[in-house]
């Protein structure tokens, strides 16, 4: 009886250490390969920031050519705007009404004309156009009156001279295309990348293809604010205060110490050239205009993708907010801003949040030092029975039993 006790018990500590090694060896492996986990909530301000909004429009003319044949060695400021003005339509030519902020009962449609909230820049001489970006002055609560509100018209003269202006699906169809040419942005504030072909972090496109002729296109968004962990195998940047946009611009003026008149960044530590010859210098030679090595890149900038822009060293921020974006549409007879004069515009956009819910997420590691030493003692005290205490007690009575502790009490004496 007594050799099968001990045959069982040889096999039951055998079997519980096999156990107990494979659980650690499990738990080791999990915290060597940094493995990690998202840990989400879901949080409702009362009020929050609404993101930027920027709208592109094609230019009439490339500004580059025109500062060509300015006929001046330096362009004033002022030169500048009227350039500008000269190739691309008149942000009240393309935005027939926009307003944001709601006030004693009514929506206020002073936001288009403060000069303070609107900003133009040419992202891009060859590709953007002249881009409008709204920079609301405050925060807002959720719900439909509270959104973006644009009424947005097609100038006669961007339409084909060889139109039948009195057919109206000739006049529609032109002014749809039109409208696809379009670029519109929701993005994070001072964070705006004019873009053509991947989404950047923190930047969203409007599809404004989407949008329904003489419709209401009603868009909501959702935001998602995520903060990841910056390690080897997927790099963030974890800076305080960091942009992406930042980076790329840096990134892009590297082979010179100015900054473009028409797309500046006040972020980067280059000042604005005027000097015509240094514009023109840059943006007329020949290894920018026939592509080669870096120049190849930063003519191309606006079709990089974001591993691009990360094999170059412009990682997306590790507490970075996207934007998700749902459609609906709606009939000009049952439109909720029936009280403007509807004949003006050609499309409708809103744009807003139904309510502030942000899904925030956390990356955290899946198993810490902290988790590990209390995974290997769970591990040996389920499998072994052994603990700290119990440790203590087996030396202790080592201790005694040996002669350690005899000659200890001698050398008391």
């Amino acid at each position: 009886m007594e050799v099968h006790e001990a045959a069982f018990r040889l096999i039951l500590f055998c079997g519980c250490s096999a156990a107990a090694y494979y659980f650690i060896h499990a738990s080791v492996h999990k915290f060597l390969e940094n493995r990690t986990l998202i840990t989400t909530s879901i949080t409702s301000p009362a009020k929050m920031w609404y993101p930027d909004l920027t709208l592109c429009v094609k230019n009439t003319g490339n500004i580059v050519t025109k500062v060509q044949d300015f006929p001046h060695a330096t362009i004033s400021q002022w030169d500048l705007d009227r350039i500008i003005d000269d190739i691309s339509y008149p942000r009240g030519e393309i935005i027939k009404h926009f307003s944001h902020e709601w006030q004693n009962g009514g929506i206020s449609d002073t936001a288009l004309n403060n000069a303070y909230q609107w900003k133009r820049s040419i992202p891009d001489p060859e590709h953007s156009g002249t881009c409008y970006t709204f920079h609301p002055s405050g925060q807002n609560y959720p719900g439909k009156w509270y959104g973006y509100y644009m009424y947005i018209g097609v100038p006669d003269s961007a339409l084909p001279s060889g139109i039948d202006r009195s057919n109206e699906e000739q006049v529609m169809k032109a002014k749809v295309n039109f409208m696809a040419g379009i670029n519109i942005f929701l993005h994070t504030n001072n964070d705006f990348l004019y873009y053509r072909e991947d989404d950047m972090p923190g930047n969203v496109k409007i599809e404004t293809s989407l949008l329904k002729y003489q419709m209401e296109t009603s868009v909501t968004f959702y935001q998602e604010v995520i903060s990841s962990i910056n390690k080897p195998e997927a790099k963030c940047a974890d800076e305080l205060n960091y942009r992406y946009r930042n980076c790329v611009d840096k990134l892009c003026t590297e082979m010179r110490d100015w900054q473009e008149p028409w797309y500046f960044n006040p972020f980067i530590n280059k000042t604005i050239s005027y000097s015509k010859d240094q514009i023109l210098q840059f943006f007329r030679n020949e290894s920018y205009l026939h592509g080669g090595g870096e120049w190849q890149f930063v003519k191309d900038k606006v079709f990089n993708s974001k591993k691009e822009w990360k094999d170059k060293g412009c990682y997306p921020a590790c507490n970075r907010t996207s934007f998700t974006l749902q459609y609906t549409y709606i009939p000009t007879d049952t439109m909720h801003i029936d009280w403007w004069d509807q004949k003006r515009f050609d499309f409708a956009l809103s744009i807003w949040a139904k309510n502030f819910d942000t899904l925030e997420g956390q990356e955290v590691y899946a198993c810490n030092s902290v988790c590990l030493m209390g995974e290997i003692g769970g591990h040996i005290g389920l499998f072994l029975g052994v603990s700290c205490l119990s440790l203590s007690e087996v030396l202790f009575t080592l201790l005694r039993k040996s002669t350690i502790m005899p000659n200890a009490k001698k050398l008391l004496k």
